[in-house]
């Protein structure tokens, strides 16, 4: 003799037997026929696509955080597009010495 099924079985059963007769939808999917399916589906294709698009960006902002927590900061070079990660400390000095010379520049061309 076979043992009875668990309760969670049977709620898995039950789960897919109301989505093999249509009673129950899939995660992602509203099938109604009403002439709107295809903008229910784009409307869902959004939402996880946000979720995605949220998702990686606030771990980029938390990576930038954590960067900034721990002395570094960040930026991407204009010229070749590559992100630059170094101490605060050394980027405060650059930029300092590239506003020195932006100025001295400024300067010569005025005499």
């Amino acid at each position: 003799s076979s043992s009875p099924l668990g309760e969670t079985e049977q709620l898995l059963l039950r789960a897919q037997r109301e989505r093999d007769l249509g009673l129950k939808q899939a995660y992602g999917e509203t099938i109604k026929g009403d002439g709107l399916d295809g903008v229910r589906a784009l409307v869902w294709k959004l939402f996880f696509a946000s979720n995605v698009v949220f998702s990686v960006g606030g771990a980029v902002f938390m990576a930038g955080l954590a960067l900034n927590v721990m002395g570094y900061g960040y930026y991407v070079d204009g010229a070749t597009g590559a992100l630059v990660v170094d101490t605060l400390e050394h980027l405060r000095q650059e930029q300092q010495m590239a506003l020195q010379a932006a100025q001295w520049a400024q300067d010569s061309r005025i005499q």
